[in-house]
C-alpha cells in the first residue's frame, strides 16, 4: 500500500485497508461459524455433511480459509506489477555467510557478499522510523491482549467480577466492535487532513486507553440501567457502543501507525521496515494472549484482589501500554506528517534558497563578487 500511493492519497487508501479488515472481522467469524460442525444436530450447513465433514467436523471452514489466502496469493502475482526492482546479487543476503565465505553463492565477480555501501541494508534507518515501530508495538501488544482478557472476563462468574455471559452474547459484542470499521474509508481521510496524522493517531491511542481501562465499568453500567442484576440483553446495549467507541479508536490508531511507518521510511528501505514491523507485530501476537489470558486469569481468580478491583488490572495494563504508544506519537517529528521524499525535497528546497539568500547578501557586502 504503500508503495502505490503518496500523500495525496494514502489516507485514503489506508483507509480501504481498515475497511477490508473490518468486512473480514465481520464476515470472518460469521462463515466459521456456520460451516463448522456441518453434521451436528440443527446446523444450519447441514447441507454440507458428508463422510470428510462427519470425521473433520470443521474441515471446511479451514478449507474456507485456505483457498482464500491462496486466491489471493494468485492474485497478487498475476495482477500486482512489481513497486522494487533488486539489486543483483541481493538474494545472497538470504544465505548464510559461512556458504557465502565458501564460495556456494558466487555467481559472478561484479556482486559481493555483504551489503553495497548505497543499498538499502547497508544504511541506517531514521530515528523517526524505530519510533513508529515502537508505536505499532505497543499498539499490537495491547490490542493482542485485550482480544484475550475481553472473552476471559465477559464469561467469568459475576461473583469475580465477570459477566457470565454465555459465548453467544460474547460473539455479538465482538461483532459491535467490527461495526466501525466499516465506516473507516469515509472519515479517515477527513480526520486526518482536519487535525494531521499525529495528532490524530495520538488522540485515537488516548480515546482507547481510556475505554480500554474502564471495559469493567459495563457491569456496573449495566447493573445501574436495570435496576438490579442486568440480563444478557442489557448487557449488550451497554457494551456494544462501549466497545464500538474503543474500535473505533483501535482503526484509527491502526491505520494511522501504519502510514506514520510508512512516511518516516525512505522508499527504498519499505521492503526492509515492513518485514522488521512484522517481527515487532508477530512478537506482540505470541505475547499478547499470553499476557493478557495469565494477568485477567490471576487477578479475577486467585483472590489477591476484590470482586471490584480485580477486573480492572488487565484492562488498565492495556490502556497504559497504549498511552505510551500515543506518547510516542507525539514526540515523532512534524516532517512525518508527509512521505520522506517529499519531506527531502522540501528540505533540499528550503536549503537552496538559503544559500540563495546568503550569497545574495555575501554578493551586496562584496561589491557583487559572489553574484
Amino acid at each position: 500500500m504503500a508503495d502505490i500511493t503518496d500523500s495525496t492519497n494514502r489516507g485514503k487508501g489506508m483507509s480501504i485497508l481498515g475497511l477490508t479488515w473490518g468486512v473480514g472481522m465481520a464476515l470472518g467469524p460469521a462463515i466459521g461459524g456456520y460451516t463448522s460442525q456441518p453434521c451436528a444436530a440443527g446446523s444450519g450447513a447441514a447441507v454440507l455433511c458428508g463422510p470428510l465433514t462427519r470425521r473433520y467436523p470443521f474441515i471446511v471452514p479451514a478449507l474456507v480459509v485456505g483457498a482464500t489466502a491462496l486466491g489471493c496469493a494468485v492474485h497478487a502475482y498475476a495482477n500486482l506489477p512489481e513497486t522494487v526492482e533488486a539489486a543483483p546479487g541481493a538474494w545472497k543476503a538470504l544465505v548464510p555467510k559461512r556458504f557465502r565465505a565458501a564460495g556456494y553463492a558466487t555467481l559472478d565477480d561484479d556482486t559481493k557478499t555483504g551489503p553495497a555501501p548505497d543499498s538499502p541494508s547497508g544504511r541506517k534507518l531514521p530515528a523517526a522510523t524505530w519510533q513508529a515501530i515502537a508505536c505499532y508495538a505497543a499498539l499490537s501488544l495491547s490490542q493482542m491482549c485485550y482480544e484475550q482478557a475481553l472473552p476471559v472476563w465477559a464469561t467469568s462468574p459475576r461473583d469475580v467480577g465477570g459477566l457470565a455471559l454465555p459465548a453467544k452474547t460474547v460473539g455479538c459484542i465482538m461483532l459491535a466492535e467490527a461495526l466501525p470499521n466499516l465506516a473507516l474509508v469515509f472519515w479517515f481521510p477527513a480526520l486526518v487532513g482536519r487535525f494531521g496524522l499525529r495528532r490524530s493517531w495520538s488522540a485515537a491511542a488516548a480515546v482507547a486507553a481510556v475505554v480500554m481501562s474502564t471495559i469493567p465499568l459495563i457491569g456496573h453500567l449495566a447493573t445501574g440501567l436495570a435496576g438490579g442484576p442486568p440480563s444478557h440483553a442489557a448487557i449488550l446495549a451497554v457494551a456494544a457502543p462501549y466497545v464500538m467507541v474503543r474500535s473505533a479508536a483501535i482503526s484509527v490508531a491502526f491505520i494511522g501507525v501504519f502510514t506514520l511507518i510508512a512516511n518516516s521510511t525512505p522508499k527504498a528501505d519499505q521492503g526492509r521496515v515492513t518485514g522488521i514491523s512484522m517481527m515487532f507485530g508477530s512478537g506482540s501476537r505470541m505475547l499478547g494472549p499470553m499476557i493478557g489470558g495469565a494477568v485477567c486469569s490471576w487477578s479475577m481468580h486467585s483472590g489477591t484482589f476484590s470482586a471490584d478491583v480485580g477486573p480492572f488490572l488487565p484492562f488498565v495494563l492495556m490502556g497504559t501500554v497504549m498511552a505510551v504508544g500515543g506518547f510516542l506519537a507525539t514526540l515523532l517529528p512534524e516532517s512525518i506528517e508527509s512521505t520522506f521524499e517529499q519531506a527531502a525535497e522540501e528540505a533540499l528546497k528550503g536549503a537552496a534558497t538559503d544559500l540563495e539568500v546568503a550569497l545574495v547578501d555575501r554578493g551586496a557586502e562584496g561589491g557583487g563578487e559572489y553574484l
